[in-house]
């Protein structure tokens, strides 16, 4: 799981390098009245993804750590029951 949510975050990090580019392809097709209108809204629309993966990858991330450290905490407890 750990390597799950370490894998989201690398691609979360790739995509934004790679739509940011995306991004300025798109920009420089678009007819200029067009731009003004749409240009933020594909910029929008690309970084979701990055955001989603990211999010979701930090999540797990977070989710496996508390995990260890709760079942860690529980051992601890169990070997030393006078503290």
């Amino acid at each position: 799981m750990l390597l799950l949510g370490i894998t989201l975050v690398a691609i979360a990090g790739f995509d934004v390098v790679f739509l940011h580019h995306t991004a300025v392809a798109a920009r420089a097709a678009l007819p200029p009245a067009q731009d003004i209108v749409f240009g933020s809204e594909i910029s929008f629309a690309l970084y979701l993804f990055p955001l989603m993966f990211g999010g979701i990858g930090v999540n797990i991330i977070s989710h496996v750590m508390v995990s260890r450290l709760i079942s860690v905490e529980k051992r601890f407890a169990r070997e030393h029951p006078d503290g």
